[in-house]
Formats: structure tokens, sequence, C-alpha cells
């Protein structure tokens, strides 16, 4: 399927890929930038905190975390296996969590839904959300094999109408899998708008596939199109434009061994920000290792471009999934910011640049 094209699209293909590439990041511009701001080396530092909890954590927080703001007030959203709304004046003082409501079509399929992310149309009023909808019904619980699809909220994120689904595998669900719990799938996976409010791209958990196809991988969209079906495409190897739905990728961060493997090697459940400090995307991640999902720590990576990553580093041992940064929101922050591991802040971390 290498080279087939997604959807119709009003003005010439090469003319997309060249305003996508440019918008990605902006890595024309920051290049330059970097080069006249010297733009050292990022320092990352840790420093002890009192200690913050999101609602529900840790047992009921099994995912990223979105946080948004609205009229000045925090909308934080946490998931296990449903998603929960809480609202307050800061972090420290978010009230009771509340579980949402969802509207399905008569066509949905059953199982559990995380919201990974959110985003809010300031002049709509609406927040527009994106779901790891986990399968109930490939007959084989509890393994199952994740997909991504998207959700609007009228209302200023109490209730979900279901959109469908924009990320899915290409890949046929793999009954030999032996990691203990996915079998294929696109899952684990944050959104984050580009600076200047053009693009919106999905970084995402691909599970499925020879080796050389897992890892973390990238998708994209017009913000215009709100990232709903058929307007996401995956990038694979310098085409940007493979459909969302069944297409190929190629990962940005690989596997070393396997999701097929009982022992995987392997990164996954990333979390992205812009960070003005740095004028740099900031990745956060798991890494898995060894039988039974072993957390070997959480990873920090920085890309001017989404595509070309650092080396990632291990800036905490062990400890729990789902590392995620809070600063404005969950997707922009600067000098200093809390760092939550699954639902729980017990440190700010602080971003620089050597000299």
């Amino acid at each position: 399927m290498k080279g087939e094209q997604g959807p119709a699209s009003p003005v010439p293909r090469w003319a997309n890929l060249l305003l996508a590439v440019l918008a990605l990041g902006l890595a024309t511009y920051q290049a330059a930038s970097c080069d006249e701001d010297s733009h050292g080396q990022p320092v990352v530092e840790l420093v002890e905190a009192p200690e913050v909890r999101l609602p529900g954590a840790p047992d009921e927080v099994d995912s990223n975390s979105p946080v948004i703001r609205v009229d000045g007030r925090l909308h934080v959203f946490t998931s296990s296996m449903n998603p929960f709304h809480s609202v307050g004046d800061t972090l420290e003082g978010l009230g009771e969590r509340e579980a949402v409501r969802w509207e399905l079509p008569g066509d949905a399929r059953p199982g559990g839904r995380w919201i990974e992310a959110v985003w809010r149309d300031e002049a709509a009023g609406l927040l527009y959300g994106w779901y790891h909808l986990e399968p109930h019904d490939l007959g084989t619980l509890p393994y199952t094999a994740p997909i991504i699809g998207a959700a609007i909220s009228e209302d200023g994120g109490s209730t979900w109408r279901d959109q469908g689904f924009v990320l899915e595998s290409p890949y046929p669900f793999d009954t030999s899998y032996e990691n203990g719990w996915f079998n294929g799938g696109n899952g684990d996976f944050h959104v984050i708008v580009d600076p200047r409010d053009e693009c919106l791209y999905f970084l995402y958990t691909h599970y499925a596939g020879p080796v050389e196809a897992q890892g973390v991988c990238l998708a994209w969209g017009w913000l215009h199109d709100r990232g709903q079906p058929g307007t996401v495409f995956k990038f694979h190897y310098g085409d940007w434009y493979q459909p969302g739905i069944g297409g190929f990728a190629s990962p940005v961060l690989r596997v070393t061994r396997s999701w097929g493997n009982h022992d995987p090697d392997a990164w996954w459940g990333p979390s992205v920000h812009w960070n003005s400090a740095l004028q740099r995307y900031v990745l956060l991640l798991n890494r898995s290792v060894g039988h039974g999902w072993r957390q070997d720590g959480t990873y920090v990576a920085f890309s001017d471009n989404l595509i070309d990553w650092t080396s990632p580093q291990r800036m905490v041992e062990g400890g729990p999934w789902y590392p995620q940064i809070i600063g404005e929101s969950d997707t922009r922050a600067g000098y200093e910011a809390r760092l939550f591991l699954r639902g729980i802040s017990r440190h700010m971390i602080r971003f620089s640049l050597s000299p």
C-alpha cells in the first residue's frame, strides 16, 4: 500500500505536502532560530515539590490525562476503562471527578474508552477529544488491539459524542503475540497542535506488524479539519498521505525487541508538549523491558520537527507508567512545570539550555 493516497484534496497534492512539512513544527524556521540563539543542549532538572494528585490517581489514572483551561478554570480528564471529568481553579484544587456520558452510534464497537487528548475550539466553544479504544469483540479477552477514535463535547466535557475511528493498524490481530495484553493495534497516544495553529499531530504507539514497523509513529491533519475521521494521515518514509485507517506508518522511534515477544524492549505511551523555554518539542516515553510490561523508567527526548528525535535519555528509573508534563496545559509548558507519573506529581521539572 505504499504510495496509496488518502481522500482527494482541493489543492494539488504537492502543495499540501509542502505546507505540511512547513507546518510541522516550523522546522526550517526553528533550525535558523536554533543557530541564532546558540540553542544549546536541553537540560532537565527535577526538583522535589509537595505532592499533587489528579482525581482518581494512581489506581484509576491509566493513560495520559488531558488538561485544558476554559473560562479561567482547569478541566482535567482522567481515564481507566472509562473517562472521568474534573474541574477546579488549580491542579491542587480540582473537584470530585464525574464519569463522562458517552453518546455512541448504533454500530459502535464494545470496549473500554480512554480520552487521551483534548483540544478546545475557542470560537465555537467545542471540545474535540481523541480516545483509545480496546475492543471487546475480538473473542480473546483480556487480549485486544487498540484503535484511536474521535469525539466532540458541546457541554464542556460532561458529554461526548463519538465520531468514529481515525487511526487503525493495517495489520491483522495476531494471536501469536506473547506480551500479555495487546495483539497489535494503534493506541496509547497524544495529540498536539503546532505553534502556528495550522496542523494537529498524533504521536501514537504502533504495536503491530514486523518489528521495523513497531514503535512511536506520527500522523497529522489540518487543524481546520479538527482531526475527524478521514482527515488524519500517517507518516510513512516521507509519504505524508497514508490513510489513517489501514495505512502504513514508519516509526519515528523504533522498538528494539518486538511486542510479539514475551519480553519486548519498546517505547510506548508518548506524551508530547511544546516547550517555550527550549523552543522545541519535548517527548516523555515509557519503556517496557522484559516480561509483564516491566517499566524500565521514564525517558525524555527533544525535537524541532516531531520526526527527528534525540536519543531518549532516562530521567526516572522504574516507577509508574504514563509520564506527562502539565504546565499551561498538557501540551504547552515553559521553564517550569509539573511532572506527573500515573496522575501523581512529586516533582517540578525545569527546562533550560546549556551555554
